[in-house]
């Protein structure tokens, strides 16, 4: 409750800000870009008859995956070294 009431305050202050800015109108071109993007993908489409897609996928989600794995080890091995456990020197 005391959350949704923090969170209430900031959404009408930011919302306040916001009225501040100038309203502004999107170019005809931003419209236009699905179609460009769609062009683009259908072209990777057939791309892929050659070029193995899904194989090239998998590989960059296994390295991506890999090492997010490696990162939180790494840091995992540096939180942990933070602490002591009661070791140390007494001097």
């Amino acid at each position: 409750m005391v959350t949704e009431g923090i969170i209430g305050v900031f959404a009408t202050v930011f919302g306040a800000l916001l009225n501040f800015l100038p309203h502004l109108t999107l170019p005809s071109w931003v419209a236009s870009a699905t179609s460009s993007i769609a062009s683009m993908f259908e072209g990777a489409g057939k791309f892929s008859q050659w070029v193995p897609l899904p194989a090239i996928v998998g590989g960059i989600a296994f390295i991506f995956v890999c090492s997010a794995i490696a990162w939180s080890i790494k840091f995992g091995r540096i939180a942990v070294s933070l602490f002591t456990g009661g070791g140390g020197s007494a001097a």
